[in-house]
């Protein structure tokens, strides 16, 4: 009875033990996981303020038919105008396709002119107006043919170049600190007095990238072509008489011919 007895209080002991075991595991774990989840909440946050805000360079083809071609070539550069945009480019022109000309009468004529008007317009305009610039535009439309809206972000390209520029920064200092201390020959000075000149040249270029890249952020480009239906156009003008070129009569000729043979 007595090694029953001792028998259970071993097993007991053994599965109490195993189960402290299983317990100090589970909670390692759960430690261990909530470290890494507190880490990664952390590093999620960091990444998040370093991510910069959204930069959208936006731009607009569209091609449409007007029923008159210069009416809404003014009509559009007002509404630019109106919206704190400018005009960059405007390409009006007529195309011949046919040209005729039709004689009505023995001294009249009607000249038939068939041609096309139209015009390739670029307008930038505020980012925030694009929207109210195109809705505005709308109202020109006879008939569209295609309407092209792209949204590039371009915030993390903006962030690359401010981050290049800050290194290429730091190292410009390390090398003016290096110049100025520097007591050796003058071919070392020069060679990084040059590569000083390559990095400043380096960080000019970063910083216009920049400012082109901002420049089309905050002002969206919108191309535009514009046509109308063919125009013919009648003109009727008097015809020239053909003026023929004076010869001698047959008597003036003969007589010419006797006297001087």
């Amino acid at each position: 009875m007595r090694n029953y007895l001792l028998l259970s209080v071993i097993l007991c002991s053994i599965f109490s033990c195993n189960q402290n075991q299983k317990d100090n595991k589970e909670t390692q774990n759960l430690a261990a996981d909530s470290s890494l989840t507190k880490v990664n909440k952390t590093n999620e946050v960091e990444d998040k303020k370093e991510l910069p805000n959204r930069a959208f360079l936006k731009t607009a083809d569209i091609k449409f038919k007007v029923k008159d071609v210069i009416s809404s070539t003014y009509n559009i550069e007002n509404i630019c105008n109106r919206q704190g945009g400018f005009v960059t480019y405007s390409n009006l022109a007529s195309t011949n396709n046919k040209k005729e000309l039709v004689p009505v009468s023995v001294d009249s004529s009607i000249e038939i002119n068939n041609y096309t008007v139209s015009n390739s317009i670029t307008i930038r305009v505020p980012n925030n107006k694009l929207d109210t610039v195109l809705k505005d535009i709308a109202a020109n439309v006879d008939y569209l043919d295609c309407r092209i809206i792209k949204a590039d972000d371009v915030s993390l390209q903006l962030l690359d170049n401010r981050l290049t520029q800050n290194r290429i920064k730091q190292n410009e200092n390390r090398l003016i600190k290096a110049i100025d201390n520097n007591n050796k020959k003058l071919i070392e000075i020069t060679a990084a007095a040059d590569l000083l000149l390559s990095k400043k040249q380096q960080s000019d270029n970063g910083k216009i990238e920049n400012l082109s890249l901002t420049d089309q952020v905050n002002y969206s480009t919108v191309n535009l072509s514009i046509y109308q239906n063919d125009v013919t156009k009648r003109t009727m003008f008097a015809s020239e008489k053909a003026i023929k070129r004076y010869e001698p009569g047959f008597k003036s000729k003969m007589a010419e011919s006797i006297l001087f043979g």
